[in-house]
């Protein structure tokens, strides 16, 4: 699997505006939503493409001491953020030794 996530400003709106691009195709997300940044988190808001499914938060982390980022999906459950369902640390890959 594979996603491009392009992220953007609007200056505007005070948000950030972020589109995601797959090689799979998702039927229920069309891969654009709003994010907005606090300190190092960046949280993304994912809308569903109909009211039955449930909107999803996702939480990029910045970790300056490890440099690394530690990313975090969760559904909203009855207007809450449920349990994590993702979760993944990201961090440089090493140069391959010769």
């Amino acid at each position: 699997m594979q996603i491009e996530c392009y992220i953007s400003y609007n200056h505007n709106s005070k948000h950030y505006v972020i589109l995601g691009m797959s090689v799979f195709g998702v039927d229920e997300f069309e891969g654009f939503c709003y994010g907005y940044r606090s300190g190092n988190e960046l949280k993304l808001i994912q809308k569903a493409n109909n009211e039955a499914d449930p909107t999803n938060i996702q939480r990029y982390t910045w970790e300056p001491e490890s440099n690394s980022w530690t990313f975090q999906s969760r559904p909203i459950v009855d207007g809450k953020e449920g349990d994590i369902f993702l979760d993944m640390k990201l961090t440089s890959a090493q140069p391959a030794s010769k």
